[in-house]
């Protein structure tokens, strides 16, 4: 079965937002999905990701691949988060060739490490694991696993990985 849906939404970005289409793809094993950033002034594409997702036999979320294109349809950056040791904190390796960045996130038993590298800085931490710990696309997961509360206007607390900083950001 192959079911094809368009979403818009609009999200923030740090000094203001994009305009994000979305065309979802989904199959049993997995699904397929672009997602197009416009600038919100001028309407003009900034960059596609498209991303490829692998389901578990529970139809949880395994592993993503995201390819980052610019508007002339060239490869700028790539993602793997790998979401089989906890679906909150993936691992997660990404690389920009525009800016030279690097960032890898891996955890091990109650430490979450992070490398960070672009061509100014480089950052190496471990972070203590916290129970509601969230890291990059495990906020997907955890609305998902909260989804009734979110709905029913119950505060989520949590704590969001700022992997630049090396620290834990709570939100609520």
């Amino acid at each position: 079965m192959v079911m094809n849906m368009k979403i818009i939404s609009r999200i923030g970005i740090s000094s203001g937002s994009i305009l994000l289409a979305v065309l979802f793809s989904l199959h049993a094993q997995g699904f397929q999905f672009v997602g197009n950033a416009f600038d919100p002034n001028t309407g003009e594409l900034i960059y596609k990701e498209h991303h490829k997702v692998s389901l578990n036999q529970n139809q949880e979320y395994l592993k993503t691949q995201v390819i980052y294109k610019d508007k002339q349809g060239e490869v700028f950056a790539q993602k793997q988060l790998d979401f089989s040791d906890a679906l909150l904190v993936p691992k997660v390796s990404f690389t920009d060739t525009r800016s030279q960045v690097t960032l890898n996130i891996q955890r091990q038993q109650d430490v979450v490490m992070i490398q960070y590298q672009d061509q100014r800085d480089s950052l190496k931490a471990d972070v203590r694991y916290q129970q509601k710990m969230v890291v990059d696309a495990g906020f997907d997961q955890l609305l998902l696993e909260n989804w009734d509360k979110v709905l029913s206007g119950e505060t989520l607390n949590f704590d969001f990985l700022a992997p630049t900083r090396g620290q834990l950001i709570a939100f609520s």
